[in-house]
């Protein structure tokens, strides 16, 4: 579990580990650690992310882990983004 006391705000700069598999059939599309032995980096509510990670991040106090199912309509939609196919 986290801290239970701090929780990002929007603005804020979050370093997240992040693994990411696509739902239908589990392949891993990003591996944070394994790509660049580096936390992502983002502002939260700037629109640097997906709106789905944006939004669960906030719900997380420092150093808890989670693992979010972000439906595609709140990820990368019908356009899909880099290994992400459309709808995924």
């Amino acid at each position: 579990p986290g801290d239970g006391i701090h929780f990002p705000a929007m603005g804020d700069i979050v370093y997240v580990n992040l693994v990411g598999y696509l739902a239908q059939t589990g392949k891993k599309f990003e591996d944070t650690r394994a790509r660049s032995g580096k936390p992502l980096r983002f502002s939260v509510g700037m629109d640097q992310m997906d709106c789905g990670m944006d939004f669960g991040v906030r719900l997380l106090s420092l150093g808890e882990r989670a693992t979010l199912n972000v439906p595609s309509e709140l990820a990368f939609g019908s356009v899909g983004g880099g290994p992400v196919p459309p709808d995924a």
